[in-house]
């Protein structure tokens, strides 16, 4: 599995490895940004190989009222599209620039990089947030789900997001096609689990657990 994301590491990616896990993994863009990289490494893949697994790797929280969770994700996006490498030397600001962020991520680098992480995060887009996370509405995460997998993100990674955002005892669930996510917490358990395909993921009907922060959380049943 190699988590690249600049055109020629693509490439030698789609042609050599098992899985490719992008960062900020943008469904829409997908095939502009990485289209022309994918298909010239796959052109070269050995057939023994099989088929480039793409995980994609989305933030998940499901509910009405949890927009909001987005905006955690604003501190390691400016980290990363600004702090990570030098002027002119940061693959994740190139990123973003190829997402059409190009103003944006000049002002995040040039923040960033002065200390001002804060004013920083505040300049990362919320429709880059949005599109890059599973937060949302059951029709919102059915719909980031169906476009991840038309872009070819054929096994989605949902990271849990540890806010509270909803009352205890509550039961969420999101069906899209072959991917089912139900799950339900109590008492002050936390509400999102995080399930990592080939991990905590399971192929077909089981169930998967997970123990994180010293605090047990509820079963999962996943099918992908």
């Amino acid at each position: 599995m190699i988590a690249a994301i600049g055109p020629k590491n693509v490439e030698l990616t789609a042609e050599l490895a098992e899985g490719w896990e992008p960062i900020f993994y943008l469904p829409e863009k997908a095939a502009d940004v990485w289209g022309a990289s994918l298909a010239a490494g796959k052109a070269k893949r050995d057939p023994e190989l099989g088929e480039l697994d793409v995980v994609a790797h989305a933030t998940l929280a499901i509910g009405d009222d949890v927009a909001g969770l987005r905006e955690f994700g604003r501190p390691m996006a400016a980290l990363y599209i600004g702090g990570m490498g030098a002027k002119g030397r940061n693959f994740y600001n190139d990123l973003a620039r190829r997402y059409g962020y190009e103003k944006e991520a000049e002002q995040i680098q040039d923040l960033y990089l002065e200390g001002k992480k804060d004013e920083a995060a505040a300049l990362v887009p919320a429709e880059l947030l949005e599109k890059t996370s599973l937060i949302g509405s059951e029709g919102f995460v059915r719909d980031r789900v169906r476009a991840l997998k038309e872009s070819g993100g054929d096994h989605p990674e949902c990271g849990a997001d540890r806010q509270d955002a909803r009352g205890p005892g509550q039961a969420h669930r999101a069906d899209q096609g072959d991917c089912v996510v139900d799950h339900t917490s109590s008492g002050n358990l936390p509400h999102f689990l995080m399930v990592m395909p080939g991990c905590e993921v399971f192929r077909g009907d089981r169930v998967a657990h997970r123990a994180a922060a010293h605090r047990s959380v509820q079963a999962a049943r996943i099918a992908l």
